[in-house]
């Protein structure tokens, strides 16, 4: 190949043999071949070097790190030999479904103003067997919401252009873990994203991957991160103990919730999201549409935050918060859990017509 390709794939390795040389395959199989495939080895002591060794397609650039450095190190040393204009993720345990490159090769031809693309994932365990699909939101200010609130990316299904991720610097070295996440509070910021809603790799689940082997500060990273964003999109500090709020559903007097405390932290909780929302309509979204998407994810965050308050014992706290969130999704109203809260609420309040949904 003559010139510098148009892509690189860029995947880190360490201790990956089960599963490796199907992974490659997968790479170098694809219908668009216009890239070059960067793989750092970080000092694996399995069969990986070998398995990588074996392969004979040019396009394939295996660089091996002196000593185990970790993924962020290891993504970095990738970026840096990164010829192609798009770097693509790829991970080594998981497999790129074909036509993946194609796709986000033509989605980022054809919309300049995009810089990130990804996809949904088709999750399998460790022995390929299917077990869902990871979606994530399609346009750019539902996917700003997620970096505040939700998933905006599967990481492995990633297509970023090289200048972007140069011009942040790559991966922050602070993050062993977390570090996707992490990345898209700065990105967000500096161009549009996209999401393809269809699986573009296979995206496995094991016991050996990160999420689970260092599952505590994978969290606490990526509340850090969250933390961040949140921050700067509202101009004042966002406390970390208000982010563990953040997951659905939120139950009163979980382990790490100071007793007494829960009703506090939902209000402050719900502080964040009301205000999150309008900076974001004002900050990421560019039509009408999105502003009622982002405002339907809203809709729901506060759902979720009212059947907490309402378990918890602050049923006027509950009833504010069920009414905001049907203003901005009214699909909520023929929830059955949202109706639960609701009788909850007006049975601790002594409201009339109490015992009716």
């Amino acid at each position: 190949m003559s010139g510098a390709p148009r892509a690189t794939v860029l995947t880190a390795v360490y201790n990956g043999a089960p599963w490796l040389a199907q992974s490659l395959a997968s790479v170098l199989t694809q219908d668009f071949a216009d890239f070059e495939f960067v793989v750092v080895d970080d000092a694996s002591s399995d069969e990986s070097p070998a398995i990588l060794a074996a392969v004979a397609d040019p396009r394939l650039r295996v660089v091996r790190n002196p000593r185990n450095l970790g993924l962020t190190a290891s993504l970095n040393r990738g970026l840096e030999l990164a010829r192609g204009d798009v770097v693509l993720r790829h991970d080594a345990d998981d497999l790129s479904l074909p036509g993946r490159f194609a796709r986000q090769m033509a989605l980022l031809d054809a919309r300049p103003e995009v810089g990130v693309c990804g996809g949904f994932a088709a999750m399998v365990d460790g022995q390929g067997r299917s077990l869902d699909i990871y979606r994530v939101p399609v346009g750019h200010g539902p996917i700003a919401w997620a970096v505040g609130f939700g998933h905006a990316f599967a990481h492995p299904a990633v297509a970023v252009r090289t200048g972007l991720l140069r011009a942040v610097s790559g991966y922050d070295p602070a993050w062993r873990v977390a570090q996707d996440q992490e990345l898209w509070t700065r990105l967000v910021w500096t161009t549009r994203m996209a999401n393809i809603p269809e699986p573009l790799v296979e995206y496995r689940q094991h016991a050996g991957m990160a999420s689970r082997v260092r599952g505590a500060e994978q969290r606490d990273g990526d509340l850090r991160a969250r933390g961040r964003f949140l921050g700067r999109l509202l101009g004042r500090e966002v406390p970390p103990e208000l982010l563990r709020w953040n997951s659905v559903p939120p139950l009163p007097g979980a382990p790490g919730r100071p007793p007494g405390a829960d009703a506090r932290e939902i209000a402050g909780f719900a502080r964040v999201v009301a205000g999150a929302l309008g900076a974001l309509r004002r900050q990421f979204c560019a039509t009408r549409a999105e502003a009622r998407a982002v405002g339907r994810l809203a809709g729901r965050k506060l759902h979720a935050l009212a059947a907490g308050a309402a378990g918890a014992g602050a049923a006027l706290l509950a009833a504010r918060l069920l009414a905001r969130a049907v203003t901005l999704d009214p699909s909520l109203l023929a929830s059955a859990e949202l109706a639960r809260a609701a009788r909850a609420a007006r049975r601790a309040l002594g409201a009339p017509g109490r015992g009716r949904a």
